[in-house]
């Protein structure tokens, strides 16, 4: 459904680099992490406010690595969790179980902050001609949540 809408709106020209640019900064201010990974190759591709996490993440890099190197801004009692949900075995596993998306709220550290602030990551499945699994992740702050039990959905 979206490849034949993304199509049709490229052959019709209707967006321009201009609507594309303001299209992502919208989306961004909604979600100021955004990270394309390919966890087959275990590469990714990080669009990020600079404002919104702890960590300096790489505009690109391993997948691994990168969760490796988040996990030390993660309080402590939420550590288990982020590495379990981000781990890429574990994701392609859910992935190839036919899930198209996976969410998880972690308590970790924003910048320019002392403390901690909950964080939403939506992982979404997207189709691949080649087989890979190839996923994107919607990051964002929950300002409204207090702290309790980390989830997994």
């Amino acid at each position: 459904m979206y490849k034949e809408l993304i199509s049709e709106w490229s052959s019709k020209s209707i967006l321009t680099a201009a609507d594309k640019l303001s299209m992502l900064v919208t989306v961004m201010e909604v979600y100021p992490l955004i990270v394309l990974s390919n966890l087959s190759t275990n590469e990714y591709v990080a669009i990020r406010n600079k404002a919104f996490l702890h960590t300096e993440i790489p505009a690109t890099g391993k997948f691994d690595e990168m969760i490796d190197d988040g996990v030390v801004d993660v309080h402590k009692n939420y550590q288990e969790l982020f590495s379990e949900f981000f781990d890429r075995n574990n994701l392609i596993k859910e992935f190839s179980s036919g899930k198209k998306e996976v969410y998880a709220e972690i308590y970790q550290k924003k910048n320019g902050s002392n403390g901690y602030h909950w964080i939403s990551s939506h992982a979404i499945r997207l189709n691949d001609s080649s087989g890979d699994y190839i996923m994107i992740c919607l990051n964002r702050e929950l300002p409204d949540k207090v702290d309790r039990k980390a989830s997994r959905k």
